[in-house]
């Protein structure tokens, strides 16, 4: 069952990378057929297929385990039983908002980001992080928070435990047509799009 999951993750966050990078080169950078950069495709379908398929299903199941010590911390009513808590309770869905937004993005999610997909395309680690110290923590995370933090709050509070990493990777198809879209209208219509930060996480 659980590699079973893992398959469906994996399929619904790869499939989302590559329809949204192929949209963003074709309708928006508007690349011919012929132009398409296939490493840069193939860059954001593998991220998207292993970080959100794959790490970020894992990293959510810590916050049950991160909502515990915080009640406990806290001395909320009830801590005690807080292990019985069912997932999507306000509790819950606060502190995971809270480790996913000020823990997780910034500080594991964005800088393996830049790294990978950097390495993917070519570039060398300096690169790499050239890329993501002029965009962290503004634009890349700041500006990621408007849109995410909305969408996960639903996630974690309504949606089911596990369908979160198939809604997370429909969102990011979403964001990152929005981002590229932004991005290139900024860059003035240069061909191509500046490399920002293409999911919450």
């Amino acid at each position: 069952m659980a590699l079973r999951k893992y398959g469906v993750d994996i399929t619904v966050a790869g499939l989302c990378g590559f329809g949204a990078d192929l949209i963003c080169q074709i309708g928006i950078d508007g690349a011919s057929l012929d132009e398409i950069d296939a490493r840069r495709l193939g860059a954001m379908t593998v991220f998207n297929a292993g970080y959100i398929g794959v790490c970020c299903g894992n990293v959510y199941a810590t916050y049950p385990y991160w909502t515990r010590k915080a009640a406990k911390f806290l001395d909320v009513a009830a801590a005690k039983s807080v292990k019985n808590w069912p997932a999507g309770s306000k509790f819950e869905t606060f502190i995971s908002l809270l480790v996913d937004n000020i823990v997780h993005v910034p500080l594991i999610y964005v800088p393996t980001y830049f790294i990978t997909v950097g390495a993917m395309q070519g570039e060398t680690l300096s690169q790499s992080l050239g890329v993501l110290n002029s965009q962290w923590p503004a634009p890349a995370v700041t500006t990621s928070w408007a849109f995410w933090v909305p969408v996960m709050a639903m996630n974690f509070s309504i949606v089911p435990v596990a369908f979160r990493v198939q809604v997370v990777g429909v969102a990011n198809f979403v964001w990152t047509v929005v981002l590229d879209y932004i991005t290139h209208d900024a860059a003035a219509g240069g061909h191509g799009h500046a490399r920002t930060v293409e999911q919450e996480g």
